[in-house]
């Protein structure tokens, strides 16, 4: 039996969405703290 992970489910989902004609930006690009450029928590 295969274990589905929340992580399988969500690129499954964010294809479908990519499918559909929508654009997906990951969250670290967009993010107001973005990792790596001096702004970090």
């Amino acid at each position: 039996m295969a274990v589905i992970s929340e992580d399988h489910i969500e690129q499954i989902i964010i294809q479908e969405f990519i499918d559909l004609g929508h654009s997906y930006v990951n969250g670290a690009s967009i993010s107001p703290r973005r990792i790596g450029k001096g702004k970090g928590i």
